[in-house]
């Protein structure tokens, strides 16, 4: 039944309902507590979706928890702590996040590029000028980024260069 539920939450925030599929993954968490991708996906939809960043961070850290070395839950709830200020916080998990995929791996360079965003609002220029070219050698690879995540870091370089 939990396949079951996961995927139907899922089309249930597709379909734009953030609230009911939060209620589905609440219905795995029930019978299931710790349960990663659950609390990974509630947790990500709450703060991205419904602004609710003290639940979200409640349910991420329950997943981090449960599970360190998800690569998802570190990305989530590194994402939320940004959001809510923590950016030494959110920059340990994004390191996590990183150490936690392969060197050339897509993965990584969705990290490095949380790594160079987060520098780069705590103004340490340096790291995050080294973040984001290694994670634009990546992308050059892989094609992992969105022609607006490249934009994005692009335009983060320029300003650390002025």
């Amino acid at each position: 039944m939990t396949e079951a539920r996961l995927e139907l939450a899922l089309l249930t925030f597709q379909e734009g309902d953030a609230s009911g599929a939060v209620a589905t993954y609440a219905t795995i968490l029930e019978a299931q507590p710790n349960h990663p991708r659950a609390l990974n996906d509630s947790a990500w939809i709450l703060s991205e979706s419904l602004r609710d960043y003290k639940k979200a961070l409640e349910l991420a850290d329950r997943g981090v928890a449960a599970a360190p070395d998800d690569d998802h839950l570190r990305d989530t709830r590194g994402a939320i702590l940004s959001k809510l200020g923590r950016l030494q916080d959110a920059l340990k998990d994004f390191e996590k996040f990183a150490q936690l995929n392969p060197p050339d791996g897509p993965r990584r360079a969705k990290a490095l590029l949380q790594m160079g965003r987060t520098c780069a609002k705590l103004k340490d220029s340096a790291q995050a000028k080294k973040h984001l070219d290694e994670a634009l050698r990546i992308d050059r690879e892989k094609n992992v980024f969105s022609p607006q995540e490249r934009a994005e870091v692009n335009q983060v370089l320029l300003s650390l260069r002025s």
